[in-house]
């Protein structure tokens, strides 16, 4: 069953009469929501598209619509190689007949793998942990760029050369104390060394990555990973939503058994050779 978020009466005839046929075959339990793309003039439909909505936040998995001579289906699935992979159209297949189109739809709107999901999410989870890890780093930096100006370390340099004192400037002073609350943590985070893996439970209990190609099980896992999933999944979820916000060192929850955990780099490649 496939949720529809809008108003049908606006989703012109040939598009609703697409969708229809299509909902009636496709079973995603509950996994993909419906909704109608709405010009704001006209206040009319002429295409749909679809959402992932195992994850926070949901992304496009397909849209079909009608253009007023054949039906259109586009997904990041298909591969058109009538045309560049730059073009438009690449990720689109068209046809007079609405039983092809229906096979079509069938065929690449559905929900991602979870290898798919895990490359649409990866960029935006490893720039989180890079900003964590370089946060304490970025201070030290703004500290100095911004604090300590050239006539300061003129000063500075001439009175400790006279007289053999450290500083007697403010702003070194404020730049110091800066740098003595956060070159520790700076150092500790960065020797952590920590990767971000993706992992997801399945229906059997099994542990499912994008970098392993069978599942594992439990007794297979890290006893790390396997910790810090475990903390993930006690963690009070806001407004009924699957997932929680990053938690420094351990990871993140985007969905209901769906992790980024972050691990050592070393454990992060012999959890990954594993495999091979």
């Amino acid at each position: 069953m496939i949720k529809f978020d809008g108003d049908m009466s606006v989703v012109i005839k040939h598009t609703a009469e697409f969708f229809t046929e299509y909902k009636k075959k496709a079973v995603f339990n509950h996994v993909l929501t419906a909704k109608p793309i709405v010009h704001s003039v006209r206040n009319e439909a002429r295409a749909i598209e679809f959402y992932d909505g195992r994850v926070d936040p949901p992304f496009v998995v397909g849209k079909m619509w009608w253009d007023g001579d054949s039906y259109l289906i586009e997904s990041p699935r298909i591969r058109n190689e009538k045309y560049a992979k730059w073009n438009g159209q690449f990720h689109t297949k068209s046809t007079t007949d609405i039983k092809r189109a229906i096979k079509n739809a069938l065929q690449f709107i559905k929900p991602f793998d979870w290898g798919m999901v895990a490359s649409q999410h990866a960029s935006d989870v490893r720039r989180e942990l890079t900003n964590w890890v370089d946060n304490p780093s970025n201070k030290i930096r703004e500290a100095i760029q911004y604090t300590i100006s050239r006539n300061d370390l003129y000063n500075e340099i001439e009175v400790a050369l006279k007289e053999g004192r450290d500083f007697v400037s403010p702003n070194l002073n404020k730049a110091k104390v800066v740098m003595q609350e956060n070159l520790e943590e700076a150092t500790r985070r960065h020797k952590l060394e920590l990767q971000p893996l993706f992992v997801t439970i399945d229906e059997h209990g099994r542990y499912v990555s994008d970098k392993w190609i069978t599942p594992k099980q439990e007794s297979e896992m890290p006893e790390d990973v396997l910790t810090k999933i475990g903390l993930l999944k006690i963690m009070d979820l806001s407004n009924g939503s699957d997932k929680t916000d990053t938690i420094p060192e351990v990871g993140k929850r985007i969905g209901n058994n769906v992790f980024w955990v972050f691990i050592n780099r070393d454990l992060y490649q012999t959890t990954i050779q594993r495999e091979a």
